[in-house]
């Protein structure tokens, strides 16, 4: 029998200032980014601990995300915006295709309530965060 090994894209941090950063790397479908973003919504009291999250992509190869794949996330996001209606989020998207898939979400998202923004770079993310946790 031969074990087949389990494709994880992604790595999901929870660090201790209320922070969750979902880091992606390699070839990233719509059933990857659909199961983290379950994976960090599953717990209730977990997301509604949760200040900002980020999510990135800058080791992303291949963005095989849909404009389908990222409407449902942000069906998600509406759902997860019930518990937790005041957080920060960040989308890194380096390249064309995946920026402009960050601001599907961001768009479709919109009636979370949360802040968002879509950048290009870890720089970008960091500095709006800082700006907008304080």
């Amino acid at each position: 029998m031969k074990w087949k090994a389990l494709r994880m894209p992604y790595d999901i941090k929870y660090l201790d200032d209320g922070g969750v950063i979902t880091t992606y790397r390699g070839i990233v479908t719509d059933e990857d980014i659909l199961e983290s973003v379950k994976e960090k919504c599953s717990s209730a009291k977990k997301l509604a601990s949760l200040r900002y999250a980020v999510t990135d992509c800058t080791d992303v190869a291949e963005f095989q995300v849909t404009p389908q794949g990222m409407i449902e996330n942000a069906n998600i996001s509406k759902r997860a915006a019930v518990i937790n209606r005041e957080l920060l989020v960040v989308g890194v998207y380096p390249d064309d295709l995946s920026y402009g898939m960050g601001r599907l979400w961001q768009g479709y998202a919109d009636i979370t309530g949360w802040s968002s923004i879509v950048v290009r770079t870890k720089q970008e993310a960091e500095q709006w965060l800082e700006d907008n946790l304080s």
